[in-house]
């Protein structure tokens, strides 16, 4: 027997084992879980107003009771496990969720690291300089022409075997003559060799279009020049002198503000009038100096812009007065060519309004049909006693003299007559540079004085 607080002096008997706790914990021998609970039954029972129903309370609460400490072992147990299982179970979710949170972080440090990679690729891709552009865009051209060379090579045996062809461009060329031709016995076409171009190489070295030759403008100046004579005993000083003392401008409506004079390439003095009827002053101008310089060695001129140009596609019976369309003083002819396999060509040089003209319209008319014509590029000013540019050969101060030899091969004749198979420019060939080409041409890069002083010096 055993009393419980709150039973108001009552008196219940333990017939069973203390059951466990609704938690799963055991209760203890001193029965104070079971005498909590009937405590709290014990006080319904007694709230109730009636017999009846204190005694239904009653009996209520000690069947509950019963069916508690008649629960089997084995439900115990399995509350037992089945907390352990709950706490493994939250330990387990909890590691987990630590796991997926250190995986998010590392997540987010990867993209973050992706992105600044990204731009800083980005900036450097977009910093690159020009030139290295450049470099980068030709050695992948230079690989790509490299493969090309190599798949091209398998297929050279199965080629035709290689012809070889003088570098000039027109037909009827001295240097490339056939075997029925004269020069056979001392050469043949394959003494004439192009060097071998890449096919990467010989597809960038090809022009699409061909440019056009931009022509110097048509002076709107008129131009009178003095100059004295080689071997003369009379100065220019005294000449000019002469000149001014017996003409007056006035006569031929030309004013001092109209005229201006400076120095000529070959040492003379050019006279430049302006104005309105320029050119028709000028000429009577220049035929009253020669009337009153007559006496004097000297020579008056009137000079004009000139440009040469190539008409092609002559008949055999054309002349060189009918391909100039002028006269022989206005324009200067060289000789007709006319080779075997095509019409012939002929070079014309003539005043710059004309060229001009020609250069626009590409044919003109001649005979029954109409003949091309290519004007040629502006020639730049060379002395032809040392073959030496910048200079005339008036103004000519070196110790060197090549008037006698070939532009082509500098031999001792002239270039119109050479027929010797290869080239040799006299100026390069005397500095020590590279002279397998013709003087003047494209490869032509002679050393200037002022470079070779500072050699010798």
């Amino acid at each position: 027997m055993s009393s419980c607080p709150g039973t108001k002096g009552r008196t219940t008997r333990s017939h069973f084992k203390r059951p466990a706790t609704p938690m799963g914990g055991v209760a203890s021998d001193s029965g104070e879980s079971d005498c909590s609970q009937l405590s709290s039954v014990s006080q319904m029972s007694t709230a109730s107003k009636t017999a009846r129903a204190r005694k239904r309370t009653r009996t209520t609460a000690w069947s509950a009771q019963a069916a508690v400490e008649s629960m089997p072992e084995s439900d115990k147990d399995a509350l037992d496990r089945l907390a352990k299982e709950n706490a493994d179970l939250r330990s387990q979710v909890a590691s987990l969720k630590e796991a997926v949170s250190g995986l998010k972080n590392q997540l987010n440090l990867l993209s973050q690291q992706g992105a600044q990679q990204k731009s800083q690729d980005l900036s450097v891709s977009a910093g690159l300089a020009p030139d290295t552009e450049a470099q980068l865009r030709r050695s992948i051209a230079i690989e790509v022409g490299a493969m090309m060379d190599a798949k091209l090579a398998a297929l050279e045996g199965r080629l035709l075997p290689e012809k070889f062809a003088c570098g000039n461009s027109h037909f009827g060329c001295k240097r490339c003559t056939t075997g029925n031709s004269k020069f056979s016995g001392h050469h043949h076409v394959g003494e004439c060799p192009q060097p071998m171009v890449s096919f990467a190489s010989a597809a960038q070295s090809k022009p699409l279009n061909k440019p056009s030759v931009k022509l110097p403008k048509v002076p709107t100046l008129a131009a009178i020049t003095v100059r004295v004579r080689e071997g003369s005993n009379v100065g220019l000083g005294e000449v000019l002198a002469e000149a001014r003392r017996r003409i007056s401008l006035s006569e031929f409506g030309i004013t001092s503000d109209s005229c201006r004079e400076k120095r000529a390439a070959d040492g003379g003095i050019v006279f430049m009038i302006s104005g309105e009827n320029s050119s028709a002053k000028a000429d009577r101008l220049a035929s009253r100096m020669r009337e009153v310089l007559g006496e004097f060695d000297v020579q008056i001129g009137r000079p004009t812009k000139f440009a040469e140009a190539r008409v092609m596609d002559l008949n055999d019976a054309v002349t060189p007065e009918e391909a100039g369309g002028c006269s022989t003083e206005e324009i200067k002819i060289g000789e007709i060519r006319r080779p075997p396999l095509s019409l012939g060509h002929v070079w014309v040089r003539g005043p710059l309004v004309a060229m001009k003209k020609l250069a626009s319209d590409k044919r003109m008319p001649l005979g029954w049909t109409s003949v091309r014509v290519e004007v040629l590029e502006p020639r730049r000013m060379m002395c032809y006693r040392c073959f030496e540019s910048g200079h005339v050969r008036r103004m000519c101060t070196s110790s060197v003299d090549r008037s006698s030899q070939c532009y082509a091969c500098g031999g001792a004749h002239k270039a119109r007559e050479c027929i010797s198979p290869i080239l040799k420019c006299p100026v390069c060939s005397d500095q020590g540079r590279p002279s397998n080409h013709r003087l003047g041409g494209k490869n032509c890069q002679p050393q200037k004085k002022q470079s070779q002083k500072k050699l010798q010096g």
